[in-house]
């Protein structure tokens, strides 16, 4: 599989870029970098699915709850959904995989039209719950984050400003708006 991320680290190293924004930490010692941005992920799915997801199983065993519903993944070894089962439910998703698309664009697209579900980035998903396009399938206490440092997978916020303003709930469109679960159950009752 290509990895674009590291083939332009390499020209970075190489002299032939100034200047490269990437969500992995490069490894080669003449490289500087500097954070700019944690990066949080949401499961979203359709409604369809949404639908099919016993509210009160959901907030009891959330893992559990969704396993029935196909995955629709980043890559073969399920990168990003691997991170955000292990980080949020303590283990990797026995789901079925429906789809694997190397491109985040086409993961949301495919969310949206039916195929499955998926941990995708803030800055991704946020707009398509709003729209009614899919929704957002699990709250956690704080959304996972990528934060680009080795090794690290995703890490628990534990200092979202967003939890601190809310006192437990969300603000911002992910939460307000009936495309997420998030304080609002009712959208997984049938």
């Amino acid at each position: 599989m290509v990895d674009p991320a590291h083939d332009l680290l390499v020209d970075l190293a190489a002299h032939r870029l100034d200047l490269v924004v990437s969500a992995i930490r490069p490894t080669h010692h003449a490289l500087l970098a500097v954070p700019l941005a944690d990066e949080e992920f949401f499961l979203v799915g359709p409604p369809s699915m949404a639908r099919t997801v016993d509210a009160d199983r959901l907030r009891i065993a959330p893992a559990d709850a969704l396993a029935a519903l196909p995955l629709v993944a980043y890559g073969e070894e399920l990168p990003i959904l691997r991170r955000y089962w292990r980080s949020e439910f303590g283990h990797r998703p026995t789901n079925p995989v429906a789809l694997v698309a190397p491109d985040l664009r086409a993961v949301l697209a495919a969310v949206e039209a039916g195929a499955g579900i998926s941990a995708l980035p803030r800055y991704l998903a946020e707009p398509a719950p709003a729209a009614g396009r899919v929704i957002q399938l699990h709250c956690s206490e704080a959304p996972p984050l990528n934060n680009g440092r080795e090794g690290s997978g995703f890490l628990r916020n534990e200092y979202c400003p967003r939890r601190r303003a809310g006192r437990g709930q969300h603000s911002g469109p992910m939460a307000k708006d009936p495309g997420s679960v998030c304080g609002n159950q009712m959208m997984l009752t049938p």
